[in-house]
């Protein structure tokens, strides 16, 4: 029930509330991706409402891989529900915890996920996994970037390009720190992947405001890029 109650919370809060928030009360853009990046929650979305409508059969009531990562995601579902509410009434360090929270609860269970066999894994679960482990480190890092800049110490100017670009940086060594060598599973080539499209979104967003920030966005996906597309070892039993 939790599962159901957070994919639709995660959908249908965000898309009613954040068209309300007025412009001159969002954060400054830090490390902001493209307008095209966002794109991306329309599969975030689609395939928690996938993973949601499956473990909600009662004939899955007792899987195991369901008991062990199905209560992290559904917790990152409704840590990203409450992050729009939280934005509306300019609550923003907690708007930022819930986002944090979002990505640490997401990356609990693509961390468990990852401890699996792949074929006890629904692709849906995958999906749903990686996508919001990967745009939710993303979307944490970018918004506690502006935060430091709106509401925080740094201060605006070559400050604010240094503050981007080290946030592409980190982006880029949570994705080095936090993959295989080389990507194998679903669940770790869609969050390789997602972690490439918000960093790849960042350099093409601030290509103009600050190319720094933009020049390390690209830099930051050299490691992840490594880790998705190094071939097996022909030679190895992997590949065999």
């Amino acid at each position: 029930m939790a599962t159901v109650v957070g994919a639709l919370t995660q959908a249908v809060l965000p898309a009613l509330i954040l068209p309300r928030v007025r412009r001159d009360l969002q954060p400054p853009e830090v490390a902001q991706p493209a307008p095209w990046a966002f794109a991306i929650w329309l599969p975030v979305y689609a395939a928690a409402a996938v993973h949601a409508a499956r473990q909600a059969r009662p004939a899955l009531r007792n899987d195991p891989v369901l008991r062990d990562a199905g209560w992290p995601l559904a917790a990152a579902y409704l840590c990203i529900g409450g992050w729009a509410p939280l934005l509306q009434r300019q609550r923003y360090w907690a708007a930022q915890g819930a986002l944090t929270g979002a990505a640490a609860f997401a990356g609990v269970a693509r961390t468990r996920l990852d401890r699996t066999d792949e074929n006890r894994i629904s692709t849906s679960m995958a999906l749903s996994t990686g996508l919001l482990s990967g745009w939710g480190a993303a979307a944490c890092g970018v918004n506690l970037a502006s935060m430091a800049v709106g509401v925080g110490p740094v201060p605006t100017g070559r400050p604010t390009m240094i503050a981007g670009a080290a946030t592409a940086l980190a982006l880029g060594g949570l994705g080095a720190a936090t993959l295989p060598q080389r990507a194998t599973t679903l669940t770790q080539r869609t969050y390789a992947a997602t972690l490439l499209w918000a960093l790849v979104g960042v350099a093409a967003g601030q290509r103009r405001a600050s190319p720094s920030t933009a020049a390390a966005g690209m830099l930051a996906t050299v490691p992840i890029a490594r880790r998705l597309l190094t071939l097996p070892n022909p030679r190895s039993p992997e590949a065999r």
